[in-house]
């Protein structure tokens, strides 16, 4: 099993400065999926209906429903692009530390709190092998669901056999 690379590549999740040009810093100036807006918003905790599944169960097409709740704190109504991230712990090849599964855009009234469901199924799950075959493998993934893809906000599902 392959878990994440020690390549300086983490340097744009902000985990190490020491390894970039001289005359710049190591991380972008705006993370993937950074957005302005005239207005606030608070992201409560992940919650899922299920955090273990099994394979069999996500190919017959059950899924994991991820819930946020996401209160406009702000002064003005606005448009938030919800995003919901994975991290397959450890697989049988590399993969990526975040990855974009979905997103959801949505407009929150000045005060109005909204709850955001996402589901995690059979497609979102896997990744294509270095022999072109799709799968999903068990193990542990954290999802992120947040405003940019340096959230921290997550839970984490298990898919067993």
């Amino acid at each position: 099993n392959v878990t994440s690379s020690g390549r300086p590549c983490n340097c744009y999740y902000n985990k190490c400065g020491s390894t970039s040009y001289t005359d710049g810093q190591a991380t972008p100036y705006y993370p993937f999926g950074y957005g302005l807006s005239y207005t606030s918003f608070e992201y409560g905790k992940p919650v899922s209906d299920n955090n273990k599944i099994s394979l069999k169960e996500l190919k017959d097409g059950s899924s994991v429903k991820i819930s946020a709740d996401i209160k406009n704190v702000g002064d003005f109504g606005g448009k938030e692009t919800v995003q919901l991230y994975i991290r397959d712990k450890v697989a049988s090849q590399m993969r990526p530390i975040r990855e974009l599964k979905d997103f959801k855009k949505i407009f929150i009234k000045q005060g109005e709190t909204v709850t955001v469901t996402f589901e995690l199924d059979y497609k979102k799950l896997g990744f294509y092998d270095s022999c072109g075959n799709y799968k999903v493998e068990p193990g542990e993934f954290d999802v992120f669901v947040g405003t940019n893809c340096l959230t921290e906000n997550l839970i984490t599902v298990y898919v067993y056999d």
